[in-house]
């Protein structure tokens, strides 16, 4: 309703606001009271993360990548779901302050998650989610809690991302000698997500991080091994 048409008043680029009456329950399991709500959220029990990252944030996306791996699988679509919600909110202004401030009651927050699961469709898991981060007072952790769960994926997956970064753009044929000896090093079971990237500073060679690896071939780096062996003592 009108609650949520001000707090998204002039998001053109996602169109969030429509008028509809303000919600009168929620669904089943869904409560006011933080603590029947994180209950609900931890009934379904799945799998847990390969790795677990014990901060706030990785709680909530531990119990999340659990209820999404509970039963039928739906770690793929909530993965998704969370993507599609973080360009939402990156698109946004309004949408990004409705979620992050303090100011906006819960109430309008989880409103406001309504009318998004409308426009983009969200599934179970992870509208749950995101309305619990809200009765929590939670929100403004949800990008943090997306950044958790998309390493939580990645390591189910067998993703590994890579930057490669080179002094100039490298030709189609050197990106494909690059990725050959990454998938070399990580091994075939593995799926790599690599991006390119420019910095001149560099003067030449790559600097590759894979992972929290970090290979620097780069002439600066040369350079500077040098100079720390000219100027090292004698022997």
């Amino acid at each position: 309703g009108s609650s949520t048409q001000a707090v998204l008043q002039g998001s053109g680029q996602c169109g969030f606001a429509r008028k509809h009456s303000m919600i009168s329950a929620l669904r089943t399991g869904l409560r006011t009271q933080r603590a029947v709500s994180a209950r609900h959220f931890a009934a379904a029990a799945g799998r847990k993360p390969k790795a677990v990252d014990g901060t706030l944030e990785g709680r909530y996306a531990t119990a999340l990548f659990s209820a999404a791996t509970s039963g039928k699988d739906n770690l793929k679509a909530v993965y998704g779901d969370l993507q599609n919600f973080r360009t939402a909110m990156q698109d946004s202004k309004e949408f990004r302050l409705a979620m992050e401030s303090p100011g906006v009651d819960y109430k309008i927050k989880i409103q406001v998650i309504d009318d998004v699961t409308k426009k983009i469709g969200l599934s179970p898991e992870s509208q749950n989610f995101f309305k619990i981060l809200c009765e929590n007072k939670r929100s403004f952790m949800i990008e943090k809690c997306i950044d958790v769960f998309e390493s939580y994926y990645r390591d189910e997956m067998g993703q590994i991302v890579c930057r490669v970064t080179s002094a100039a753009e490298l030709a189609g044929p050197q990106k494909d000698k690059v990725k050959t000896a990454l998938q070399t090093r990580a091994g075939a079971d593995k799926q790599l997500i690599v991006d390119y990237d420019v910095n001149p500073g560099l003067l030449g060679g790559i600097v590759v991080k894979m992972g929290d690896n970090v290979f620097d071939f780069s002439v600066n780096a040369k350079l500077e091994r040098l100079q720390s062996t000219l100027l090292a003592p004698i022997a």
